[in-house]
Parts: structure tokens; C-alpha cells; sequence
């Protein structure tokens, strides 16, 4: 079983992610991807450089490079129960749907909230103003081709959660999906 999280900037993708954790899924993340590669090459990890990464690498090797390089991973390690976070474009959905045992979540939350999560968890590169903070997302929303799209991405989610409420509301919420979904495929189990 792989799980794909997609959504907006603050909206609790790390959140959902500890909690599929702790119900035994394996980490995996198109950002860390990123965010290696922008170590290599000596850049700065700020939510610009990797939009702008990510977009050269799509449009240099394909759409659904990043998922691809995450799923040979999960397939030459032997996981069963994995999550593929960061998931931003179209072509990324795409790939990681033709693995018969994906599924995609979308995990969503009002702007306000978000911006004042990413201010709190003070991760790097999270340093922006509001208005900066919105021309960025806005950015990443209806980008065309191999572009970020998560307007698209969240659109075409097999499942939507709403992260508005407290942690243990998210938690109740993620293991009622996570417990439809596994019904459904018997290896994940």
C-alpha cells in the first residue's frame, strides 16, 4: 500500500504523515528528494529553490521523475506499507497511479491556519511574510505542463481531510481512511 499525501503549504502533510507512521508506514518524501539535491549543490533550502528545483527536474527527465525514484526505493527495500509525501504535479499523480496499490490523500486547511503552522514549526526556508507566503502557494496552485499543480492534485484525491480541528481530531480522522482504504487491499494489511 502507498500513500500519497498532497496539499497546500502548512496544511499538515508532516502531521498526517507521523500518524501514518505510527500505524506502520514507511517515510518518503518528493521534497527530501529535493532538498538533497539542493545540498549537493550548495544551494539554499528555502520553499523557492525547491519549487524551482523540482520544476527543472520535471521538465528535464519528465513528470513523474521525483514519485519514480521514490517507488524504485520502496519496491528494492520490500515495503508494504509506504508514504509518498510532497506530491505536486499532475504527472506525479499519474506515475504513482499506475502502482496498483496506490491511493492519494489530500490534506487541506484554510490559509490563515497554514501560514501561522509554517511561522510556528520554524522550519528552514519558512521565513516569509503573508503576502510572500500566498504568491508562493499561488505559484505552486495552476502551474501548466510538467509545472506544480496542487489545485489539480487535490482535486483528483481518492480522499480529502480537513485539518482544522486538534491534533487527536486529525488522528481520529486519517485512521478512518486509512482503515477504509485497507479494506480494500488485503496486502497491506
Amino acid at each position: 500500500m502507498i500513500i500519497g499525501l498532497t496539499g497546500t503549504f502548512g496544511a499538515g502533510k508532516g502531521e498526517v504523515s507521523k500518524i501514518l507512521m505510527n500505524l506502520g508506514y514507511v517515510y518518503h518524501s518528493c521534497s527530501d528528494v529535493l532538498r538533497a539535491e539542493l545540498k549537493v549543490r550548495g544551494q539554499p533550502e528555502t520553499i523557492e529553490n525547491l519549487a524551482k528545483l523540482g520544476n527543472e527536474i520535471r521538465e528535464k527527465k519528465g513528470g513523474g521523475e521525483l514519485p519514480k525514484r521514490i517507488i524504485e526505493i520502496i519496491r528494492k527495500r520490500g515495503e508494504k506499507k509506504a508514504i509518498i509525501d510532497s506530491i505536486r504535479t499532475v504527472g506525479e499523480v499519474e506515475e504513482l497511479r499506475k502502482e496498483k496499490d496506490f491511493v492519494l490523500l489530500s490534506i487541506e486547511a484554510p490559509i490563515e491556519t497554514r501560514f501561522q503552522r509554517i511561522k510556528r514549526r520554524g522550519r528552514h526556508g519558512d521565513d516569509l511574510g503573508f503576502e510572500d507566503f500566498k504568491r508562493l502557494e499561488e505559484a505552486q496552485m495552476n502551474g501548466e505542463g510538467v509545472r506544480q499543480n496542487l489545485k489539480k492534485c487535490m482535486n483528483i484525491a481518492d480522499y480529502k481531510i480537513s485539518n482544522i480541528g486538534s491534533l487527536e481530531e486529525l488522528k481520529e480522522s486519517v485512521e478512518a481512511v486509512v482503515a477504509e482504504i485497507e479494506k480494500g487491499w488485503p496486502s497491506a494489511a
